[in-house]
């Protein structure tokens, strides 16, 4: 129910140039919130905690923001003012990755705004 929701919201942000599927999870997880699986293009996010049960809906996106910017950074780095993904082996995220997270975050922020 939320994963129609999650991508229209992401529509209005950013047009992804390449298409990724998108898995709800409710199989409860102690400390992870979410993955991208780049070579099946998934985002997948964990919609439950092993304690304290359903995370809150923000958490959710906050989550899938999140994933999404692995794929962006895999997918289309130019988009974001690089040539190339800048992954470094053994570290989770570049800097490249916390750029693109924060232009969404900042995009998301700018609609949520204009709606008050």
């Amino acid at each position: 129910m939320i994963a129609p929701l999650f991508l229209q919201r992401l529509e209005r942000i950013h047009a992804c140039r390449v298409e990724f599927d998108l898995d709800i999870n409710t199989r409860p997880t102690t400390h992870v919130l979410g993955g991208y699986y780049r070579s099946r293009r998934l985002v997948r996010i964990y919609t439950h905690d092993t304690r304290d049960g359903r995370r809150p809906f923000r958490e959710l996106f906050e989550t899938f923001l999140h994933e999404v910017a692995h794929h962006l950074e895999y997918t289309e780095p130019q988009t974001f003012h690089a040539k190339v993904c800048h992954r470094v082996p053994g570290r989770m995220h570049s800097q490249l990755f916390w750029r693109i997270l924060g232009e969404l975050k900042f995009r998301w922020a700018e609609v949520v705004a204009r709606h008050r």
